[in-house]
Parts: C-alpha cells; structure tokens; sequence
C-alpha cells in the first residue's frame, strides 16, 4: 500500500499518515501483520 502524502497540506503530516491508514484499512488494502512503508520509502514518494 502506497500512502500518498502532502507536505503542503494544512493537516498534520502525521494525521494524513493515520487517515490514509484507516482508509487503507476500509478499503481492505491494508491488511492484519502487513508493514506500512518506512519513513524513508515515504519521504523518496513526496512531491
């Protein structure tokens, strides 16, 4: 799962990386004992 973050956004960089988690999760996209992407894979995706 790819999380998509903003860094222009006026909400907390950690609060849309917790929304895009719970999203992920309704969607059935993140599933039980799968790893989120490290803080490093996160930053290389930011625009």
């Amino acid at each position: 799962m790819d999380l998509e973050i903003d860094p222009l956004s006026p909400t907390p960089i950690y609060q849309q990386i917790r929304d895009r988690t719970v999203e992920g999760i309704a969607r059935g996209e993140l599933r039980s004992g799968q790893r989120l992407p490290s803080v490093r894979a996160l930053a290389s995706h930011s625009p």
